[in-house]
């Protein structure tokens, strides 16, 4: 579905989100012009390691800034042409230790901008090296640069967010997470756009999401709603992810009200958004009508399943109503069971255990009480219905009506009457429990006032989508 499709890390076609303005600065820009060039000459060709180091001491020598520059960067070229792994570790160390192992340190203006290279060789196409040496270098560069840090911040992310399209595309979506994780984003030593930032907490939301540790992704998911939530922040790819990866984790954690109003959000996206997170390129070649119909769709039904399992009470029965009333909710295949909810019917096993098979394995997990989600979910809807059936019931009666034990039945309907979830009274010497009949004219006022504010919604997202000219942004 397209939630999942946005959500997910198992993206094989990710996007490297680049680095924006500010970012990507030369250490070297607004240098004064440079004297000529001075006559160098270096080998053209390695031999042995001691030919490398007898190199890397010739461009030392070197005075002019640039052309000292230039021969690092010819140097590196001429080692990934046959690539060695034991040459191109000594260059490493030569350019990013202080000091190094032999010879004297680098200044830290030019090894920025050779290792900047360094980075583009190391993991351009066609390298010439297999994927465990690419990832032994890289994790070898992430090392040095991260002992020098505070000087080499723009390196070390570039670095970082290639290792993680590595271990991404081998399925270790913990590793990718923790690697980007380590990117310093509130560092006083360079200028960050806010929208790398966004990017970048959502990636690792995403990533953590895949590997089922919903607790980080929240961080993560928090720091970029700080982001996301300023009127000037218009990327609309960022934002549509940001709502997914919220949905996703208030339906792992099993705030299943939540978790539907923010999978019907998603469920209202126009081509503006589709086209943002496709590309124009892949989205000229589809055809977006069927695709953003289907995608709607899926997050369509996953409102409806988590309204089905979120917690009988007027809240659901409000969100129910709301996805009721939306005539798209009539193709998804849940619409049966959810009408049933919505229309406060008694659910029998037979249609419980149909539903069971849409159900995600979180959704079926087993509570405190020692009943699966889905049961909790069923028992409690029933109890609901049976108290507009009922003016009142025994505990016995209550009990064998709902398939559970007497006392278990007890328990449920005084919790539900305690969080205000039903109207009514439990005589535990009688074991009786009386249901406050009140008038059900107020629940249909509210019902109306939810389906007009809907209907608003829904045009005023239409013009959005297809008049952004007719939009304003409210300060």
């Amino acid at each position: 579905g397209w939630v999942a499709w946005c959500c997910t890390a198992r993206v094989r076609a990710w996007r490297v989100s680049k680095i924006g303005a500010g970012l990507c600065t030369s250490a070297a820009a607004g240098q004064a012009a440079v004297k000529a060039p001075e006559t160098v000459t270096v080998v053209s060709t390695l031999v042995s390691m001691a030919d490398l180091a007898a190199q890397l001491d010739v461009i030392e020598k070197i005075s002019t800034h640039a052309q000292k520059v230039e021969e690092f960067k010819k140097l590196a070229e001429r080692l990934f042409a046959a690539p060695d792994i034991g040459q191109l570790t000594h260059f490493l160390a030569r350019l990013s230790e202080d000091p190094p192992p032999q010879g004297e340190a680098v200044p830290t203006m030019i090894s920025r901008q050779v290792l900047q290279d360094f980075t583009v060789l190391l993991f351009a196409p066609g390298v010439g090296l297999s994927r465990a040496q690419v990832k032994e270098l890289g994790n070898l560069l992430l090392a040095k640069l991260k002992v020098r840090l505070s000087s080499f911040e723009e390196q070390f992310s570039a670095v970082s967010e290639k290792m993680a399209d590595i271990l991404q595309g081998e399925e270790d979506w913990k590793g990718a997470a923790e690697l980007l994780s380590r990117i310093p984003l509130t560092s006083s030593q360079r200028h960050i756009e806010d929208e790398y930032k966004a990017k970048m907490y959502v990636r690792i939301a995403m990533l953590y999401l895949e590997d089922d540790d919903e607790t980080n992704a929240d961080t993560f998911v928090g720091r970029s709603h700080v982001i996301i939530g300023k009127s000037e922040f218009t990327n609309l790819e960022v934002k549509f992810q940001h709502q997914a990866c919220r949905a996703r984790i208030y339906d792992a954690k099993r705030k299943f009200q939540d978790a539907a109003r923010h999978y019907y959000e998603l469920s209202q996206v126009g081509k503006a958004t589709v086209m943002a997170i496709m590309g124009e390129e892949a989205a000229s070649q589809a055809n977006l009508d069927e695709v953003i119909e289907a995608q709607n769709l899926d997050a369509l039904t996953k409102a409806a399943i988590c309204a089905i399992l979120a917690p009988a009470g007027p809240e659901r029965s409000r969100i129910l109503a709301m996805l009721y009333k939306d005539e798209r909710t009539q193709k998804i295949a849940t619409y049966n069971m959810m009408q049933k909810i919505y229309m406060e019917r008694v659910v029998r096993a037979p249609e419980i255990k149909q539903f069971e098979k849409s159900l995600r394995p979180h959704q079926m997990a087993i509570t405190s009480d020692g009943l699966t989600v889905l049961q909790k979910a069923m028992i409690e809807h029933n109890l609901f219905a049976a108290a507009k059936m009922y003016n009142n019931i025994t505990f016995v009666e209550l009990g064998f009506f709902l398939h559970v034990e007497s006392d278990k039945a007890e328990k449920i309907a005084r919790n539900m009457i305690l969080e205000d979830r039903i109207a009514g009274s439990i005589d535990q010497i009688d074991g009786m429990i009386y249901f406050a009949q009140g008038s059900g004219a107020l629940s249909h006022w509210d019902g109306e006032i939810s389906g007009a504010c809907m209907a608003v919604n829904e045009i005023s997202q239409y013009i959005a989508d297809n008049h952004p000219q007719f939009v304003f942004a409210v300060e």
